[in-house]
């Protein structure tokens, strides 16, 4: 699937005026009444305070931290990081006793779930978050926005990999028979959903296919990565970025494929929860981290997409991007783990 991206584009001008002034026609928040102002500057540093409760990454959201606290010192900013279930189950209880600590919410993986609890996030309007008004369509929910991608990729040895696959029935290829690590789908429900678009894709031939490979399973992609660069095995999928930059920054002789059909890509969205202790902060915060500004800190990290487009130095973002599937009946995974023999 193409996926068409809006331009956002942010004006040097004096926080005396406004955060953010408009300079273009593909402005977001261009003519509204409401945009962000000294006023919400300044209510939010009074409040002084923001928690983000975020399954990122542990590097995305150090850095991402870290660049709200250069912008905004005064604003006390702090993190609490987790797994997908153990950051929806601490949410849940602190929402459901009417006790909620998170300013804004920061999943990467089941964004249902703010969608299946709505009464739980404010609706991101334009009036709230200026910079959400020309978010593409592909990126967004009535109370997300998708701010990064992260690409499925494969991971190949240079040493013993001379002409790497370049489409996903390359790695069929019998020479590999042996020399494959792949992710079980049932270490996340993002490996499972790439089983599943892949078998949308190629057919139950192609998993079956896989299985007869004789791989070795892993539980995480990083293992799989570590595998490669030591040589033990060829190929490694599926795989993201992450896992891979920093044993390419230290020599390692491997290398990946990107740009895939199908490419799978997980997203990390952005909420604000209804009840934000600090909620001129937390819509402070998304603004930021959706502008150019909080684009050049996120895309640092050479690993992420944007989802429109920046002048920032993000990694450009896969021509057959698809998004996850996360709603995977338990019959059609049953039926993925038998083609896999899992």
């Amino acid at each position: 699937m193409n996926v068409s991206r809006a331009v956002i584009g942010v004006c040097a001008a004096s926080l005396s005026v406004a955060l953010l002034s408009s300079c273009g026609s593909a402005e977001p928040g261009e003519g509204d009444a409401d945009e962000v102002t000294t006023d919400l500057v300044e209510a939010a540093i009074q409040e002084g305070q923001l928690t983000i409760y975020a399954s990122t990454g542990e590097s995305q959201i150090e850095a991402i931290v870290e660049g709200f606290r250069e912008a905004y010192p005064e604003i006390s900013t702090e993190y609490f990081r987790a797994a997908g279930t153990a950051l929806f189950n601490r949410f849940a209880s602190e929402a459901e006793a009417g006790a909620v600590m998170a300013d804004v919410f920061m999943p990467n993986v089941q964004p249902s779930f703010v969608q299946d609890n709505s009464e739980w996030f404010s609706e991101l309007t334009p009036e709230l978050v200026p910079n959400s008004e020309a978010w593409p369509e592909e990126f967004r929910t009535d109370h997300t926005v998708q701010v990064t991608v992260e690409s499925i990729l494969l991971v190949y040895n240079t040493e013993t990999v001379d002409q790497p696959p370049t489409t996903w029935p390359d790695v069929l290829d019998e020479r590999y028979r042996g020399r494959v690590v792949l992710v079980d789908p049932n270490a996340s429900p993002g490996y499972m959903s790439w089983y599943s678009v892949i078998r949308d894709q190629f057919g139950d031939e192609f998993l079956e296919a896989l299985a007869d490979l004789d791989p070795m399973w892993v539980d995480t992609a990083a293992v799989g990565a570590q595998q490669v660069a030591t040589g033990g095995s060829d190929l490694a999928f599926p795989n993201y970025p992450s896992q891979t930059a920093s044993l390419q920054a230290s020599g390692a002789p491997i290398e990946t494929v990107t740009d895939l059909d199908p490419t799978q890509g997980i997203t990390t969205d952005v909420a604000i929860t209804a009840d934000a202790p600090n909620p001129h902060a937390a819509r402070l915060f998304v603004d930021w981290l959706i502008s150019e500004e909080g684009y050049d800190v996120m895309c640092e990290d050479p690993v992420f997409s944007a989802t429109v487009e920046v002048e920032a130095d993000c990694v450009e973002l896969a021509s057959n991007h698809v998004s996850p599937r996360w709603e995977i009946p338990d019959d059609e995974q049953q039926e993925i783990l038998s083609l896999l023999g899992r």
